[in-house]
């Protein structure tokens, strides 16, 4: 099976470099303009079965990469939840005691009302899992959010930290996990565990 991750085209709050988890924002035209560009590229896969979050950013960014394509929702995969520091950037915290406190930990910290990177691995490795076990198709596009890819590519890579699965927006990454790898899992063979380090190829799309 084939997994293509790729990070939702920029939104306004993206190009201000804000802390987006459930706000609903639409793409900004530079994102999408962006993005077509990458797409005149051919930079991104086909594919036979499109998943995306319920955001619009994602929705938006996967009709525009593959709108022949059905769209399925995806629920549990949105990004961290940022809690009070939702909206705002770097600037509008800095000098806020809880904000340095998530930033020293590298967000392991909690943060008020959101979760602590803790938090948020251990939603996202669940969710991945519970994903594969019913998910249809052999080429699949996952059209997510940037923390949910690292959070993902952690669980089932491995290969590096967290940060290293970093991407730009409309960026991302084709791993592949084996069909034996597939049928275990759905036969009730292999736990949530067993799946860590699963991938046998990850590439970044460009």
């Amino acid at each position: 099976m084939e997994l293509i991750w790729i990070r939702h085209a920029a939104t306004k709050g993206n190009l201000e470099k804000r802390y987006i988890s459930l706000t609903d924002e639409k793409l900004c035209p530079e994102g999408i303009s962006a993005l077509l560009e990458k797409k005149v590229e051919k930079v991104y896969p086909e594919v036979d079965r499109v998943y995306s979050t319920y955001l619009n950013r994602c929705m938006e960014t996967a009709k525009l990469l593959y709108p022949l394509q059905g769209l399925h929702i995806l629920e549990g995969l949105e990004e961290m939840h940022f809690g009070v520091f939702e909206g705002k950037n770097f600037q509008e915290l800095d000098g806020n005691e809880d904000y340095q406190k998530w930033i020293d930990s590298e967000a392991y910290a909690g943060m008020p009302e959101g979760e602590s990177r803790g938090e948020f691995l251990e939603r996202i490795t669940r969710e991945t899992y519970e994903f594969l076990k019913v998910c249809k198709g052999n080429k699949i596009a996952m059209i997510v959010h940037g923390g949910t890819i690292m959070a993902a590519l952690t669980y089932l890579d491995g290969s590096g930290p967290y940060f290293s699965y970093a991407c730009d927006n409309g960026a991302g990454f084709r791993t592949v996990i084996p069909d034996m790898t597939i049928e275990r899992l759905r036969n009730g063979n292999l736990g949530i565990e067993d799946l860590h380090g699963c991938v046998t190829k990850i590439e970044r799309l460009f």
